[in-house]
Formats: C-alpha cells, sequence, structure tokens
C-alpha cells in the first residue's frame, strides 16, 4: 500500500493505490481527508498500475484500505469508515448514496425500490444518475442495484467487476440463455 498527497489546493487530502489478492485484475485508488473517505476509484489493474505511487498514509485511507481488503476475503460485510460528505455530490445525490449504504450484503435493489426509499417514487431515472455519479463504489454498494425483473445494469468498471463484487456477496448468473442478464441467489 502506498499514500500521497493529492489536489494541491486541498492539502488535506491524501491517496493510497492497491490490487487486492483475490481481484487481481482490479486497481483500487483511495483518497480521503482528515474526516473521512472522498471517492474510490476501480480500474483494470494493466490501465492504473503506472498511477501508484508511494507516499505518506493517513488513518482515513488506512482502514477504507483493510476493511475494502477485508470485503474482497469475505471477512467485511459493512463498511465502517468514515465519509466526508462535504460537497460530495447534490441533496439527492447524498440521499440516494446513504440509501444505498443500507442495503445489506448479499442484497439487490431495484432503481425504483431506490426511488421510493429517497421519497421519489417516479424519480428512477434521476435515481440511477446518481447511482451512476456515487464517488465511493463498494463501501456505498452501487454494484447491488438492478434494473427492474433483476437485469444487470452499467458499473463504473464494466460488468464483469459488477458480476465478480455480486458473486462474493453470494449471487449467481442465470444459467438460462433466455435469462442470462438476471440474478438470482446461489
Amino acid at each position: 500500500m502506498t499514500s500521497k498527497m493529492v489536489e494541491p489546493d486541498r492539502t488535506d487530502l491524501f491517496e493510497t493505490c492497491f490490487r487486492p489478492k483475490e481481484a487481481p485484475r482490479l486497481s483500487i485508488t483511495v483518497r480521503a481527508s482528515a474526516r473521512g473517505l472522498r471517492s474510490i476509484n476501480l480500474a483494470r489493474a494493466s490501465a492504473a498500475d503506472a498511477r501508484c505511487r508511494p507516499a505518506s498514509e493517513s488513518p482515513v485511507v488506512r482502514k477504507a484500505v483493510r476493511e475494502l481488503e477485508g470485503y474482497f476475503l469475505g471477512r467485511i460485510r459493512r463498511f465502517t469508515v468514515p465519509i466526508d460528505w462535504s460537497g460530495l455530490g447534490s441533496d439527492l445525490d447524498v440521499r440516494v448514496w446513504r440509501a444505498l449504504s443500507r442495503v445489506p450484503h448479499g442484497a439487490c435493489v431495484t432503481y425504483g425500490d431506490l426511488a421510493r426509499e429517497v421519497g421519489r417514487p417516479l424519480a428512477a431515472r434521476a435515481v440511477g444518475g446518481a447511482v451512476g455519479r456515487n464517488p465511493l463504489p463498494i463501501v456505498i454498494p452501487c454494484h447491488r442495484v438492478v434494473g427492474s425483473g433483476g437485469r444487470l445494469t452499467g458499473f463504473s468498471c464494466g460488468l464483469d467487476f459488477k458480476v465478480l463484487l455480486l458473486e462474493l456477496e453470494g449471487f449467481a448468473l442465470s444459467a438460462s440463455p433466455r435469462e442470462a442478464d438476471r440474478l438470482v441467489l446461489a
């Protein structure tokens, strides 16, 4: 694990980049302030390796990495690392992300479910936009959102990584060719 100060105008931000042993094709960059997580970027390891540079560490970054590594080992089901919500998104974005944070490990919700949860039952598309802007994938589990009827929908790092995360949580893709894009609990 390496950490580095980022954003010259924000001297309180740190980042680290690592590759989970259980998902070696994935490179994870964690950014945090002293108050909490600010962003998590997922990338294919080959494209991200050059961006990992050594520097100093922060307690928030260390806790985030520990918890993410624990998640990939199947030991962490709920994240406790603090989040620095200041300026991360609109009011609706933050309401959606907080609702997503309550979706338990091993469960999935639809965009419509989330829209109802945040009090905007007719705003599934707006909620989908907020899900897509999630700055903290995995910690705020946007991979647990599926389309109506259980269809797989987009993910920032590609559907193959969404499938990987869902499989870590006990899901498997249906074997039926007619329903190849639907999830079923294994």
